[in-house]
């Protein structure tokens, strides 16, 4: 075959990786090193530069095609690979450190995920915690604001018309943590409902809420209750945080808590009657009276007192304690 071109300037290629073949006069397809594409290589046949323009020879990935059989030789086919592509290769599994890779990765952007971030925003340790905003997470989801002033915030937006909620398959703790005591309204837990505070948790550990108040105010709870018939055996029709009652004598019963209160400065609150349906207590005179406050159980004396009623002490059917504090 003739071969139309320049001498090979080997000053010029010498710096680039070469590939030599031997020629037979009958092959035409030859197996490259390196992916090629146009204008990536050039070849000489018995040192005569062949043109690039597809008339002497194509390339097609990692093979290259004559369109003549180049003639018998030695060593008489050079390939030179040119350009970034003489660095084209497989690359294998695990082989690239960390060291080879400039971070940030700046405009990095794919299909769910866009980093625009000028820092480092998002950290996933060896314990697999997520921080973001810092780089030393020390729960699962960690969250800062590195001190830039504004509030920590996790927003849920869903426009199907449907509620957001954070559901909790175990349980579910809500803490707020000042890291300076001395301002403790900055630990406060709060929760709005349509833009208003409706309840919350103070730094002290009050529960304060608005239902009906006109505005959020500490709920004082009902610490202890009974509903018990005095009569006879005494009986606890229903209670709570009352582990008994014990009948002292005639219209003298001691109400025992469940679980003690803090202290005996509670208010206790006690009513009776001399007949109970259930609906309606017939009070004819009855009289109620408590005495004896300590932290494990309260004293409550009933009888009847009036004017035209003999004043006694005598049992109640219908008999009432709250306790509050």
């Amino acid at each position: 075959m003739s071969y139309v071109g320049i001498g090979n300037r080997q000053d010029y290629i010498a710096d680039f990786p070469t590939q030599s073949f031997d020629g037979d006069g009958s092959t035409t397809t030859f197996t490259l090193n390196f992916e090629a594409v146009t204008g990536s290589v050039r070849v000489a046949v018995d040192n005569v530069l062949q043109p690039a323009d597809g008339t002497s020879y194509y390339t097609n990935g990692n093979s290259i095609t004559f369109t003549s059989a180049p003639a018998t030789g030695t060593a008489n086919i050079t390939v030179t690979y040119l350009g970034t592509v003489r660095n084209v290769n497989t690359v294998s599994d695990n082989s690239i450190s960390s060291s080879k890779i400039q971070y940030p990765l700046t405009g990095f952007e794919s299909t769910g995920i866009d980093d625009n971030a000028t820092s480092t925003a998002v950290t996933i340790d060896s314990s697999n915690n997520v921080g973001i905003g810092t780089s030393s997470p020390d729960s699962p989801l960690t969250i800062s604001n590195s001190g830039t002033g504004t509030a920590n915030a996790i927003e849920l937006e869903n426009f199907s018309g449907q509620s957001s909620y954070i559901k909790a398959k175990r349980g579910l703790t809500l803490s707020a943590d000042y890291l300076d005591n001395s301002n403790a309204s900055q630990s406060n837990i709060t929760f709005e409902t349509d833009g208003s505070e409706a309840m919350r948790i103070d730094g002290s550990a009050n529960l304060k809420f608005n239902s009906g108040y006109g505005s959020v105010a500490t709920a004082y709870g009902c610490r202890a209750w009974v509903n018990f018939n005095g009569t006879g055996t005494v009986a606890i029709r229903d209670s709570g945080n009352v582990s008994s009652i014990t009948d002292n004598d005639n219209g003298d019963y001691t109400v025992n808590f469940s679980n003690n209160l803090p202290d005996n400065n509670y208010s206790a609150v006690a009513s009776s009657g001399s007949e109970y349906t259930g609906t309606i207590i017939y009070n004819d005179g009855a009289h109620c009276s408590v005495f004896n406050y300590s932290s494990g159980n309260v004293q409550i004396i009933t009888g009847t007192y009036g004017q035209g009623i003999t004043n006694n002490i005598s049992d109640a059917e219908a008999v009432s304690v709250a306790i509050f504090r």
